[in-house]
């Protein structure tokens, strides 16, 4: 089973995506950013988290299955007040049509 790497760093959570999102893995993805919005951005257990970052350096592939786990995740931390960034996502987002809706960070 994968597991997305999870980091925590001066107040934001980095989670570090697998290689392609796709339908053969999208619902693993989407249960464990679910998990952690549970464990790490509820009001409760949020343990000094003041941004997510989800990083796609390592994507090589994005379906729409994919993006609609992003679509998701996006969603659920903006219900917790939590801004949400992506890294070296543009190209899938842009052919996705959803490149308004998420803050991204410039690659140097």
């Amino acid at each position: 089973m994968m597991t997305l790497q999870i980091s925590f760093r001066q107040g934001c959570l980095t989670v570090e995506m697998p290689p392609e999102v796709d339908i053969a893995n999208a619902e693993t993805v989407r249960e464990q950013l679910r998990e952690v919005c549970r464990s790490r951005l509820d009001h409760d257990s949020r343990g000094g988290v003041t941004m997510a970052v989800v990083d796609w350096t390592a994507a090589t592939f994005l379906t729409m299955a994919g993006v609609a786990v992003l679509e998701e995740f996006r969603l659920a931390t903006k219900e917790r007040a939590t801004p949400v960034e992506l890294i070296s996502v543009e190209q899938a987002l842009a052919a996705a049509g959803t490149t308004g809706r998420f803050g991204q960070s410039q690659e140097p």
